[in-house]
């Protein structure tokens, strides 16, 4: 696992692009414009020149927030994907860690929360509905998940608050869980 290079965006970006539905993937020229911002990190693997996994974190002062997280569909289920969160474990040994994840709602869905469950992410029971990365298209109802420990309500609502304004960039009132 390694940073990625500007060189590799597109090849990053489609990894993306056949693992997430649109409202969970920004444009295209937004993700170009967040590789310069100091928060906004890429980690990728890569066999024969080819990305096969692709994870981006957000290092915040409190927390990391991982935004989107993909592992080529032809390689899932060989446990690239654990390593790759062990990995981020090591890189961030005593940092507070956050996801989102759909509910769970069908086999796929569950699959994900239970991969990380596996690696002792806690599901927390606050949901919330995500803003859309995209004009005209509806965002998805997801749940938070947390490493090493489950968020208190208070916790829930600061990280939350602060990711519409900061990872969303959306500067909407303040909505609360349901």
């Amino acid at each position: 696992m390694k940073l990625a290079e500007q060189s590799q965006l597109k090849q990053i970006y489609q990894l993306f692009e056949e693992s997430f539905i649109p409202s969970e993937l920004r444009l295209f020229d937004s993700f170009l414009q967040l590789f310069y911002n100091h928060e906004f990190k890429i980690y990728i693997e890569e066999k024969d020149l080819q990305i096969i996994a692709a994870l981006i974190v957000w290092e915040f002062n409190d927390y990391i927030f991982l935004e989107n997280f993909a592992v080529n569909k032809k390689i899932r289920g060989q446990g690239i994907g654990g390593i790759f969160l062990e990995t981020l474990k090591d890189i961030y040994p005593n940092h507070f860690m956050v996801l989102e994840v759909e509910e769970n709602k069908n086999e796929l869905t569950n699959r994900r929360i239970q991969f990380y469950q596996r690696h002792q992410w806690c599901l927390n029971s606050f949901h919330y509905k995500q803003p859309s990365f995209r004009k005209n298209i509806d965002g998805e109802e997801l749940y938070m998940m947390s490493y090493p420990h489950l968020l208190s309500h208070e916790q829930f609502l600061n990280i939350k608050s602060d990711l519409f304004h900061r990872v969303y960039q959306c500067h909407c009132q303040k909505e609360s869980e349901k």
